[in-house]
Formats: C-alpha cells, structure tokens, sequence
C-alpha cells in the first residue's frame, strides 16, 4: 500500500498499489501520471462537481497542466458538461467516447464490457471518465485520455478503485475548496511565489515593476481566495495545494 508506483507500466494491476494517501499535490501528479502512462493515456483530468449534483458544474481541479488548466479540461468542463455531470452523479458505471478516428483506444474500449460508451466528450481525443464520490456528499469525474490506450476489465476494475482513492486526496488535500474559488492570476501567483521566497512587498514590486500598492492588493486578493488568514498561512496553502513551488 505505500510502495511507490512506478513510472509506467504495462497495466495497472502489474505494479504495486497506488499509496493510500498522497502527502502533496506533488505526490498526487506523480501517482496520477503513473496511472495515466500505465493505460497508455496521454492525459489525465480530474473533475470536480458541485453540490447541486444534477445542477453542479464540471469543474477542471487537477490534470496534466497543473497549475494551469489543460485545453482538454476546458473543454470537457465547457461543451460537455452539463450532461457528463448528470451521467456521473446517477451511475457509478465508467463511460467512453471515441473521438472521430479509429485508434488503438477505441478499439480497446469498444470491446469492454464493463464501461458504457457515450457521444459527448472530444472530437479528436478518446477517453475514458471514471464517477467518483467522497466524504460530504462530493462527486467528481476522473477522466484519461489518449489515443494508445490499453486495458482489460480487471484493469478497469483496479483502476476505478484507484480514482476513488485519488478523489479522496483531492477532497482531503482541499482541491475542491479551490475549485469553487475565483481563479488566482498569475500576478497574484507571482507575488505569492516571491513572498514565500522571503521577499517583502517593496521588494517584489522591485522585481515584477510594480507599485507597492499594487503589489499589496494582489497579495491582499490571492489571501482572500485562498480563505487565508495572513500571507504565510496563504504561502502555507498553496504550497500545499500546488498552486506554487
């Protein structure tokens, strides 16, 4: 159970289980994108979805661009929402989509029986979306993509456990909190980023050709979205989430 994943691997099932708890959103990618290059997926998202269930929107809290948002993600949480969310919130079967050409992927997944598949998704990308759920009624979807993908139905089982596990990180580590949050712009992340390297406020305007004032305010911004009490429990919290390194 805590035994490292291994880089790649043929399978999900050939290598030791992913660890029960992720520590960071470092060790999250890292297990995600083992998992990920263990089916031959290109990519990988994972999606939250709000408490209005049926109502909720497909939110992008995790995928293979993190910290910034893949054009997948964007897409998938856009066009296809609304309807991915319904189908997620009222079964836990994994669906599929084939993208418009024929691939290694497609045909893997036409010829499981454990997965449904479905016409949303993205024109020029199959995927594969696993429903998932967590403490304090919280669902999410965990999707990946690629057109190399290569499984089984034991795979599928295995890996569905696995995306239980990584949503439960994602809830525990407070990514969905995030999610709901304004998005933090990168001049706020700069000055979060330079702050947690010790510089003071005078001292990041020197370095971004801010003012002082301005420097203040996008500090004072990326705090309250972060639900922070002061600069260092900010730094403290986007550390941990991922938002900075």
């Amino acid at each position: 159970m805590n035994a490292a994943l291994p880089e790649a691997r043929a399978h999900p099932g050939d290598g030791p289980a992913l660890p029960y708890a992720c520590l960071s959103v470092a060790d999250m990618l890292g297990a995600v994108t083992a998992l990920a290059a263990g089916i031959g997926a290109s990519e990988f998202a994972v999606f939250f979805i709000g408490a209005a269930r049926e109502r909720g929107r497909l939110t992008p809290v995790l995928d293979s661009d993190h910290p910034a948002v893949s054009a997948a993600s964007r897409i998938l949480s856009s066009s296809f929402g609304d309807d991915m969310v319904k189908r997620a919130v009222s079964s836990t079967i994994p669906t599929w989509w084939s993208g418009e050409r024929e691939s290694v992927s497609t045909r893997t997944l036409e010829r499981l029986p454990s997965v449904q598949r479905t016409p949303l998704g993205l024109p020029d990308m199959p995927g594969l979306a696993f429903p998932v759920y967590g403490e304090r009624n919280l669902a999410g979807l965990v999707v990946f993509l690629g057109t190399e993908m290569t499984l089984d139905a034991p795979d599928v089982r295995q890996l569905h456990t696995h995306c239980f596990r990584i949503f439960s990180d994602v809830i525990r580590l407070g990514l969905c909190q995030v999610a709901q949050l304004p998005n933090a712009t990168q001049r706020e992340l700069d000055c979060l980023r330079l702050t947690a390297d010790g510089y003071t406020s005078d001292e990041i305007a020197i370095v971004l050709g801010l003012s002082v004032h301005t420097t203040n305010q996008y500090l004072t911004k990326i705090t309250a979205k972060l639900n922070a009490i002061n600069r260092i429990h900010a730094v403290s919290k986007a550390l941990r989430l991922g938002l900075i390194a």
